[in-house]
This record gives C-alpha cells, structure tokens and sequence, in this order.
C-alpha cells in the first residue's frame, strides 16, 4: 500500500471487541481523539447530547474531553476503538461526525482488529491507521503537516554527513510519538542501518535508536513544562508503552520524576 513515511497522527492503541446485546458502556470521557467503528452488527454511540446509530461499516470521530456512552443495538457484533493524538485542530470541530467506511476503508479497519493480538502499538498498525485516514480525512490536512522529503535536499554548504544528520533528526523529531526501530529510522534515511549506525556513532556519539529516545523525552519534558496535559496522556503522545515506562526512561535521564516538571516551566 502506498502511505508516507512521515505520520503526523501519534502514538496510537487499538481496542477490539466482540459484543452481544448485553453491551453497555457507561458514560465517560477519554482524554485522546478515539476512531470508533462498527466492524459487525450495530451499535448506539451518544456522544455527548448527539445520538447515532452505527451500522456495519459506520464510524464516528469523537474528540477528546466529550462524553461518549455505546450501547449494542444487535444481538451480537463486533467494534474497533483507535484511541490516538492528531495535529488537526479541525478534526476537533468536526467531532461526533459519522462516516461511512468503503470497501477499502473497512478493510484496513478489520486487519487493524486483527493487529490487536499482535501489537496495540506497533508500526505496521499505525501505517495502517495512517492509510485509512488519508481516505477519509482530507489529503490536504497531511500535506501541510508532513516535512520535506529527505531526498528533496536543497543546496547546502555545509559538511554533507552534517547536512544530512541534521535532516534525519528534523524528520525523526516529527515522529516522536511513534515507536519507530532502527528499520523504520534507516528507511526514513533511505540508508543501511549498518551505514545509519556509523553515521550517528561518528558525529552524534550514540546510536540513532539512543538519539531518537534523547529527542523523544526532550519534547516530553516541553510538554510537561505546559502544564496542560497528564503524565499519562504526554507518554502516549511521546511513543512510550505507558506511563511506568515513560517515568522509568525520563527518571533516568533527568534524574527526577516526570511529576517534577509539570506546569514548571524552565
């Protein structure tokens, strides 16, 4: 399939389900943007006084901070939660929208529910995610929010082992909230990941994996100093599993408990 290299949509999780009529989620709010899809049967989704009634192949954007109650409308079926972050402001204001999935899109949402079992968080289901979302939200929104491709260099004076590390990191700090390993990294680089190695070893001192980790917790510790979003949430949005291992890995590096930094600006 064909998906950019750069995703501008953030760490996200999966949630699959069978349900039978008994299915009755109370009422709640999530603090992430969530994709909610009908993959069999049908099913009530209020979010907040809005009522819709979702059918095999239906969707629902729902924005963070809104209350959302589902409830089963068929004897059985089955449901897929993508809870993720999002750089569009306007997916927000569209928010509690149904859609209506296609051949293709309904598709990529079934092998995505079948992701779950392997991986809630792993690259082939965010690339996933990514191509079903360039069908149904608007190619422009990825347009603006992508970097320059790596091979599109303008010229440059400067050392060429320089230029170009300097361009991978533009790149990888556009992807902090994405557990990407070394393959993707070398991909992104259009290099070996032996040749992606000495590069970072050379000039940077540590491995590209090491200096994806630096950057992923340098925008952690900006955001904590924002004061406007939880431990939890600013560990999801950085790429991290959860939030132990986020405070582990940050505790680490700064010597103190994410907890510290928040609202604290430096």
């Amino acid at each position: 399939m064909e998906c950019p290299l750069y995703y501008p949509i953030q760490s996200i999780r999966l949630h699959a389900r069978r349900f039978t009529r008994r299915y009755a989620f109370p009422p709640h709010v999530q603090p992430f943007h969530q994709f909610y899809c009908v993959l069999a049967g049908q099913i009530s989704q209020r979010v907040e006084i809005a009522r819709h009634r979702l059918n095999t192949g239906q969707a629902v954007w729902i924005a963070p901070g809104l209350e959302r109650e589902p409830r089963a409308l068929s004897k059985s079926g089955e449901y897929l939660v993508i809870e993720f972050t999002a750089p569009w402001p306007e997916l927000g204001s569209n928010t509690g929208t149904p859609c209506q999935l296609n051949a293709a899109t309904l598709s990529d949402a079934r092998a995505l529910a079948g992701l779950q079992s392997v991986a809630t968080d792993s690259q082939p289901a965010s690339i996933l995610f990514h191509h079903l979302c360039l069908q149904l939200l608007p190619a422009a929104w990825f347009s603006a929010a992508a970097p320059r491709p790596l091979s599109d260099e303008a010229p440059d004076t400067r050392d060429p082992d320089t230029a170009r590390l300097d361009r991978i990191e533009q790149v990888l700090a556009a992807n902090t909230g994405n557990p990407l390993r070394l393959e993707d990294i070398a991909s992104l680089a259009g290099m070996s990941r032996s040749a992606l190695g000495r590069l970072f070893m050379t000039h940077r001192g540590q491995s590209p994996c090491a200096r994806f980790r630096e950057l992923r917790l340098e925008r952690a510790r900006r955001l904590l100093a924002r004061g406007e979003r939880t431990v939890t949430e600013i560990a999801m949005e950085t790429g991290f599993s959860s939030s132990q291992h986020f405070a582990g890995v940050f505790g680490r590096k700064y010597g103190r408990p994410p907890s510290d930094f928040l609202g604290r600006p430096e």
